[in-house]
């Protein structure tokens, strides 16, 4: 749990985009629809450490996790009480051949914890 969320220089969306540039998909079959579940350790120092990626097609996993490495950009730590944490991130990753629309946003670090001083707020 975190005070302070991680934060990258570009923000979530600017992660994002960097994340699905690198994303190679011109090996994957055309027709099929993809999903994963990529997770990934954000470490005091900001860099990405423990990267993981689960889901049904193991091409997908294996792409996922290409594109984050791709990512040599530094995050700003999480903190919790004024100190720098470790911070673990699961982000849903999806890849459809055709044109998805959604209107649900995904937050890609959950809630804040609660504390005395936030219940009362």
């Amino acid at each position: 749990q975190a005070d302070v969320f991680p934060e990258f220089p570009s923000g979530q969306s600017g992660f994002k985009t960097e994340f699905y540039k690198n994303l190679d998909i011109l090996k994957l079959d055309k027709v099929q629809d993809y999903h994963a579940l990529l997770e990934f350790i954000i470490e005091k120092d900001g860099s990405m450490s423990s990267i993981k990626s689960s889901g049904e097609y193991s091409l997908f996993n294996i792409e996922v996790i290409n594109a984050l490495k791709k990512i040599e950009t530094k995050w700003k730590s999480a903190e919790n009480a004024n100190k720098k944490i470790r911070y673990h991130v699961n982000m849903p990753v999806f890849h459809y051949q055709k044109e998805h629309i959604t209107n649900r946003v995904q937050n890609m670090f959950g809630e804040k914890k609660w504390t005395r001083k936030t219940c009362l707020a």
